[in-house]
């Protein structure tokens, strides 16, 4: 099991200057400067972009996972297969799971790669011994449901905390940079 801690904004911005050698500043002495830049302005920007990288290419064992089936709905395509709107902030769906399947879903990222177009076809597409969700940037493709399931029972995803909160493991902070690039 993930321990997944959570920082706010300011705590982590405190904890990225430590690790950039930025912090902790000297107190002993008076400077006044009328000419410098917004560092933590700067450092913010870092600070994002990097947490945004983690959370889209990390490996899914080091990242904090959040359960959003509670609020998904599950419609029926006419051949069967199951739609489902993703949520707004859902950056990587990583692990389904349905009652009726005998295992979790194989995940497709691409939905143009070979294995997604085979959802296409009864004949080729998955089922309740190897189901397959195929994800799009707004919604996922469940093949294929049991004729009577309301939807998945489990759905783990990374998700995009709220505004000036992160939510990061002690891997994430191990992988932290040690200095401004």
């Amino acid at each position: 099991m993930v321990t997944v801690i959570p920082y706010t904004e300011a705590r982590l911005l405190e904890e990225w200057k430590l690790r950039s050698r930025l912090e902790p500043l000297r107190t002993d002495c008076v400077i006044t400067r009328t000419d410098g830049i917004d560092m933590d302005t700067y450092l913010l920007r870092e600070l994002r972009a990097w947490y945004m990288r983690e959370l889209a290419t990390a490996p899914v064992d080091t990242l904090p996972l959040t359960d959003i089936a509670h609020g998904l709905t599950m419609t029926r395509a006419p051949d069967g297969a199951g739609m489902v709107k993703l949520p707004a902030g859902c950056l990587r769906v990583v692990s389904v799971e349905m009652e009726g399947w005998h295992r979790p879903a194989v995940i497709v990222a691409d939905h143009e790669c070979a294995e997604a177009v085979a959802q296409t076809s009864p004949y080729s597409r998955g089922g309740v011994c190897r189901p397959v969700a195929v994800i799009y940037p707004d919604r996922m493709m469940l093949y294929t449901p049991p004729v009577d399931a309301k939807g998945p029972s489990r759905v783990l995803a990374v998700t995009e905390p709220p505004e000036g909160t992160y939510l990061l493991t002690e891997q994430m902070l191990a992988d932290m940079p040690l200095n401004l690039d």
